[in-house]
């Protein structure tokens, strides 16, 4: 029989009965899982305010420049001299990127939050000691995680999300098992809704023995520690969005977790590290001139170096693009465009 500590996802120590349990499911139908995240309606005024600053807003250069604006993301964007905008053939996925981990940032700061309905929770669901035997290849382990999404499906009513996948260190293990993978879900359980033909969760509690007994179910192992510490459910705050942002990125760990990124050696069918399942995205364009596309840029390299306490980002190229994620990006297109107003001409006065 394995040792619990290799099955993860257990409780932390110390964590009572009653932490346990977790609170009850919301009685109120059609409640938001992210009450404070912008809605489309939030982003499209903040760019109309944007786009009126000056009458001639976006008349110079319209087909280089434009800003783009999410719920948790703006961005600005200058094309190549030559028009390229990138692309070419992919490579075999080997490793989760500086690329990868960009396209899930702005991904993720531009997911529509504002109309997923239910109550946040993030999942864990990971493999006993033996991994090997269970999901010899990233093919086996991305097909259990359908699997687990079609069943949540089914169960539940509708599976709305964001997976990661990361490899957890198991230093006690032999070499070839020492990072196991593992997946971090972002998903959302619908709330009591007795006009439902299918069975309806009260609590935590249901949630957590579903998972358990479904992941148990879907692995096939057999294994009793991995039924018992083989999944975790955790509430997650859906009055902060950019947590979830954070969360994915790895910001909130306490520590790097660049070592979890790590594929095991010879395990083939890698494949992405990340999905969004049954979640809309929200992205505007607002075209811009020269004039407000470097003012824009410029203002947006000294909040990123306010945020995080580095030195501003060196733009060396004459078309640098730069993009920032945030909580609320339309309150901030609102407050560049009562900035920008009236429009600058060679330096803008400093936004408050």
């Amino acid at each position: 029989m394995e040792n619990k500590g290799d099955c993860g996802g257990e409780p932390d120590e110390g964590e009572t009965s009653q932490e346990r349990l977790g609170l009850l499911l919301s009685q109120t139908q059609n409640c938001s899982a992210f009450p404070k995240a912008s809605s489309a309606a939030d982003v499209q005024i903040a760019c109309a305010a944007l786009a009126s600053v000056s009458p001639d807003f976006g008349t110079d250069d319209m087909d280089a420049r434009e800003l783009v604006v999410g719920p948790g993301l703006i961005r600005v964007k200058g094309l190549r001299r030559d028009g390229r905008t990138g692309g070419g053939t992919r490579n075999n996925i080997t490793g989760f990127s500086f690329a990868a981990r960009r396209n899930m940032l702005r991904t993720l700061g531009v997911l529509d939050l504002s109309s997923v309905v239910g109550i946040p929770v993030v999942v864990t669901l990971t493999y006993p000691a033996d991994w090997r035997e269970w999901c010899p290849t990233g093919r086996d382990a991305k097909a259990q995680l359908l699997s687990f999404r079609r069943r949540w499906a089914r169960r539940w009513g509708v599976f709305a999300g964001v997976w990661k996948l990361e490899f957890q260190p198991r230093r006690s293990q032999p070499k070839e098992r020492q990072l196991a993978p593992h997946f971090h879900i972002l998903a959302v359980v619908p709330a009591l809704d007795p006009s439902q033909p299918i069975a309806q969760a009260t609590s935590m509690v249901d949630v957590r023995a579903w998972v358990s007994h479904t992941w148990w179910e879907v692995v096939g192992s057999q294994c009793d520690d991995h039924f018992q510490a083989g999944t975790r459910v955790d509430d997650a705050d859906g009055n902060t969005p950019g947590r979830v942002v954070a969360y994915f990125a790895g910001y909130t760990a306490g520590r790097s977790k660049e070592e979890q990124h790590i594929a095991p050696f010879n395990w083939p069918g890698l494949g992405r590290f990340w999905g969004v399942v049954g979640i809309g995205r929200i992205e505007v364009s607002v075209k811009m001139n020269d004039r407000e596309f470097f003012a824009v840029r410029r203002l947006l390299n000294e909040l990123m170096a306010r945020r995080s306490g580095r030195r501003r980002r060196s733009l060396r190229r004459y078309d640098d693009g730069l993009w920032l994620t945030l909580d609320n990006a339309p309150e901030l297109c609102s407050r560049i465009a009562d900035w920008l107003d009236p429009p600058p001409r060679i330096s803008p006065r400093p936004l408050p």
